[in-house]
């Protein structure tokens, strides 16, 4: 069988790349053709011969193997720029009803969101998707990982073989958004001195274009905008150099473009942070895309820390869950708080004016009163991972991070909260040599430890 594999990192030596030939070189009765995407990005889209001489291989293949590494919750800006050349060019026929399969890469911090994304691609594709493989970016020194690759390029190997069917996950955007245009005027409000910035791809959305003029307008300060594909902002997305991990905040492109100054003088320095964009393919732009990856500059140390973060968007974001995760854990990743998503899927112009004037009274609201939504299972299950992976298998490279951490308590391990564990224990001890407690403490919680501090708590507010 003849499968394409995509490389997606922009990395040359990257631990993706380097998996995707251990699958080839154990599965050498298949012509398996691994094919550098994101190192390449650049080229494919100047020259259009050397895109459609990989797409004229795809035409020829069984199947497609997506192996991409995870950054920022989602495949890099360069993988997602070479899908968007593939609907830009219309060239999606090369993928009608070809099999596929993703690997990804990384410490396995949302990377179902990752794959979620690949899935949906894979649906508007018509490709047969198969399913994926989660690897851990040291899986080399786990056998059990090594061997789960093996069996999942078996299984995805086998459903080419037998040309088996598949289930579609997730249905076609079907979308056409009403043309917005500003109809109501409202009481200015004032921002009491607080920053609010916003930051857009692009100018060319018309829907976009007014409901940042409307939000703007509800304010009596001037806010600012800043296109981040303009004037030197951004020369190019993260190519996973590591020069940041061991020389902390250094980037490959210092002196090259503006990103780490203008990120510094303006959203560093900014309480709300609007982020502005059309729906391109499943989510934000690869140029959006770009800019998430270039926040690695700080690592996994939080930034946006304290901020007040709102996405408007112009596209079909009720239709697509997997963005509305992926903005969560990007948020609460980065300490911050998701004020709203506001799109443009609503009925009538009105409608959308007062929607987007309630978000404005709500950002007054939340900056004056520093309100932060507690973390759910995204942002504390986020935070664990992660503390866990910069405390032990990755404390080298991400120098930077470890210290950072350390500083600022994140490595806030159980184990450390000595008298409750011996509490715990003693009790567990208790309940196991005296018959009837544990029923007896369960009827009656009130002798529980966190009840009486419960009780407590309750009793210094009345």
């Amino acid at each position: 069988m003849n499968i394409v594999v995509f490389c997606g990192s922009p990395k040359i030596r990257s631990c993706t790349k380097q998996y995707a030939i251990y699958l080839q070189k154990i599965n050498k009765e298949h012509d398996i053709d691994i094919i550098d995407i994101g190192t390449r990005i650049k080229l494919l889209e100047e020259d259009v011969k050397v895109f459609n001489d990989i797409i004229e291989k795809v035409r020829k293949s069984d199947g497609v193997l997506w192996a991409t590494p995870v950054y920022s919750g989602i495949i890099p800006s360069q993988f997602m720029r070479f899908i968007e050349l593939i609907f830009e060019r219309n060239v999606e026929s090369a993928f009608n009803q070809k099999y596929a399969a993703h690997l990804s890469t990384s410490i396995h911090f949302a990377d179902n969101v990752a794959a979620n994304y690949i899935n949906a691609i894979c649906d508007d594709l018509n490709m047969k998707y198969v399913g994926y493989c989660p690897s851990y970016m040291k899986a080399i020194d786990d056998p059990k990982m090594i061997e789960d690759m093996r069996n999942f390029m078996s299984y995805f190997l086998e459903n080419v073989k037998e040309k088996r069917d598949t289930t579609i996950n997730f249905n076609k955007v079907n979308f056409i958004p009403e043309k917005y245009k500003p109809v109501k005027q409202y009481k200015k409000l004032s921002l009491n001195g607080k920053k609010v910035i916003i930051l857009v791809d692009s100018t060319k959305n018309e829907n976009l274009n007014n409901m940042i003029r409307t939000f703007r307008n509800n304010f009596e300060e001037d806010i600012q905008v800043i296109n981040i594909s303009e004037n030197n902002f951004m020369l190019g997305g993260c190519i996973a150099c590591m020069k940041c991990s061991y020389d902390y905040g250094k980037c490959a492109y210092d002196g090259k473009d503006n990103f780490k100054e203008i990120y510094k003088a303006n959203i560093a320095t900014a309480d709300v942070v609007v982020i502005a964009g059309e729906i391109k393919r499943r989510f934000l732009s690869s140029t959006w895309k770009g800019f998430l990856d270039r926040m690695f500059f700080n690592n996994h140390t939080p930034t946006l820390d304290g901020k007040q973060l709102i996405y408007l968007v112009s596209g079909a974001y009720r239709q697509m869950p997997q963005m509305a995760i992926m903005f969560d854990i990007f948020t609460q990743y980065q300490d911050a708080n998701l004020l709203q998503v506001m799109s443009d899927e609503y009925g009538s112009s009105e409608e959308i004016d007062d929607k987007i004037y309630s978000l404005c009274k709500n950002v007054v609201y939340t900056t004056q009163n520093n309100y932060m939504r507690a973390q759910n299972f995204l942002g504390i299950g986020g935070h664990r991972v992660l503390r866990d992976e910069i405390y032990g298998e990755f404390r080298y490279p991400f120098i930077g991070d470890f210290r950072s951490f350390k500083k600022s308590k994140l490595f806030d391990y159980p184990e450390k909260k000595i008298i409750r564990n011996l509490m715990n224990d003693m009790m567990r001890i208790l309940v196991t040599i005296i018959p009837g407690l544990n029923d007896k403490i369960l009827s009656d919680p009130k002798g529980m430890p966190f009840y009486k501090r419960l009780k407590k708590l309750n009793s210094q507010n009345e």
